[in-house]
């Protein structure tokens, strides 16, 4: 999921993230897997192998340029 740039930190994808999960609800789903792929090098661990040490690399990733990866304060 992208949100245009002049609409980010408006609650847009927070939105269209809860109708998500209305909708898988209302169908019967129980779960819903996210990823956050790094396919622009917008965090310390893209590009990278990041095995064997995934653990490692994972705690010690760094958010370089505002990679969506990190869950808005106070969360959802």
């Amino acid at each position: 999921m992208v949100v245009r740039e002049a609409c980010r930190r408006r609650g847009v994808g927070r939105a269209l993230v809860s109708g998500f999960e209305r909708e898988v609800a209302e169908r019967g789903g129980h779960t819903i897997l996210l990823g956050a792929d790094d396919e622009d090098g917008r965090t310390s661990i893209g590009g990278i192998d990041l095995y064997p040490g995934v653990l490692d690399n994972v705690r010690a990733i760094e958010n370089l340029r505002q990679h969506p990866f990190e869950l808005p304060e106070g969360g959802f």
